[in-house]
């Protein structure tokens, strides 16, 4: 198998890789494909919203993933307040509409189901740790039965806090009692999965279908199977 896509990765790399005995997934873009277009962006382009994308995302996340919503109504009523859009009936009902249609659109790619069965039967304790919004993680947990996989999920909303946060990584060594030179964290995002988790003294495998990344202390993938080969011990 090619790892990495191409990329080398040290021996020294590979033989520190193998130790884990937790693997902490990322869900949204690593597991789950997030439906095109984005519906969070129609929804900042149909409401006209004057908001750089990086700002726009980080002042959604933290008002919407952080605290648990009764539904989508009131989750979107809250969304208006920082964004000064009037919360109508038809507003909301609008962004409902093409929330909705983005989730109704999210697929596992194509390897993931394999791979996460591959890795239960490999001894290894799984994790998931998200930013995610009540509503859409009770949707994506009955639609790909996420909880068949998984030991541990720990969604934004449940945590009350975001990655990059340094406890959003901290909570898995503290749930699964173990130290952060066995834990493996898996995602496809270097400012939200992998920075972070370096610093922390965690392992990280960056997933990079783009090929990408230039970075060569990142260890990277193009394909979540190429974890199996990463992962099995000697």
């Amino acid at each position: 198998m090619n790892l990495t896509g191409g990329k080398k990765i040290r021996d020294e790399d590979k033989k520190i890789i193998k130790r884990a005995t937790v693997v902490a997934f990322d869900l949204l873009n690593t597991l789950v494909e997030i439906a095109r277009p984005n519906p969070l962006f129609e929804i900042k382009k149909e409401f006209k919203i004057q908001r750089n994308d990086a700002d726009f995302v980080f002042q959604f996340e933290n008002a919407m993933m952080k605290r648990e919503f009764e539904n989508l109504e009131s989750l979107f009523t809250e969304f208006c307040k920082p964004f000064g859009i009037d919360p109508t009936e038809a507003n909301i009902s609008r962004m409902i509409e093409i929330w909705k249609m983005g989730l109704e659109g999210m697929r596992f790619f194509p390897e993931v189901p394999g791979v996460l069965s591959k890795l239960k039967g490999m001894d290894l304790k799984m994790a998931l740790l998200s930013n995610i919004d009540s509503s859409s993680y009770n949707y994506v947990l009955e639609k790909f039965r996420l909880q068949e996989y998984f030991d541990l999920m720990l969604p934004s909303y449940e945590t009350h806090c975001l990655k990059p946060r340094p406890m959003a990584f901290s909570n898995i060594m503290l749930r699964m009692q173990t130290p952060p030179g066995q834990v493996v964290m898996v995602g496809d995002t270097l400012e939200s999965d992998i920075k972070m988790a370096k610093t922390l003294e965690m392992n990280a495998v960056l997933v990079d279908r783009n090929l990408s990344n230039k970075d060569e202390d990142i260890i990277s993938i193009q394909n979540l199977e190429e974890l199996i080969e990463l992962l099995a011990k000697e």
